[in-house]
């Protein structure tokens, strides 16, 4: 893999896709097999293996030796992901007149790499609901129209039936 990725000259960023398959052709006493494994998973398997501090040091010597980075979480910084949910606002507010104040948790942006802005927003909300969010971030959130609660259910004639006396 590290091959493939720095054949053209390119430095390795240290890191293998979890979804990375390889075929593997052989099996230990040289017998052909031709079977897809995921590469992804077992790098993934060593790093928390090396975080348990579990890992033998004669692979980690060789994994840090081919730059296998023990971590690669990329964090986006508040002020990237706060601009890409005005724009979110915005849009919306281009498209309906109006925004609701809520992103779906499972909406991601369309930039590159796409970011996951509906989950980032519930991160914002349950830091303000715990007291852990700034109150420059809470203004700024509020400025833009985010709203703190948005499953608010609505009353329907449902909510007045009396299950327990048989009355529907």
């Amino acid at each position: 893999y590290v091959r493939e990725q720095t054949k053209d000259g390119r430095p390795w960023d240290g890191n293998v896709p979890t979804k990375y398959k390889i075929q593997v052709n052989t099996t230990a006493g040289g017998g052909k097999i031709g079977e897809e494994k995921s590469l992804g998973r077992w790098v993934n398997k060593q790093r928390t293996i090396f975080q348990e501090g579990k890992l033998k040091k004669d692979r980690l010597m060789d994994l840090e030796r081919i730059g296998l980075k023990w971590s690669v979480l990329v964090i986006t910084p508040w002020s990237t992901m706060y601009g890409s949910l005005c724009a979110y606002a915005e849009e919306k507010r281009k498209q309906n007149g109006v925004w609701d104040g809520n992103v779906p948790v499972n909406y991601k942006t369309q930039s590159n790499p796409p970011l996951n802005l509906g989950r980032w927003v519930n991160r914002q909300r349950s830091a303000h609901a715990e007291g852990r969010l700034t109150d420059e971030f809470v203004r700024k959130l509020e400025a833009v129209g985010l709203k703190w609660a948005v499953h608010k259910r609505k009353r329907t004639n449902e909510d007045d039936v009396d299950y327990d006396k048989g009355k529907f």
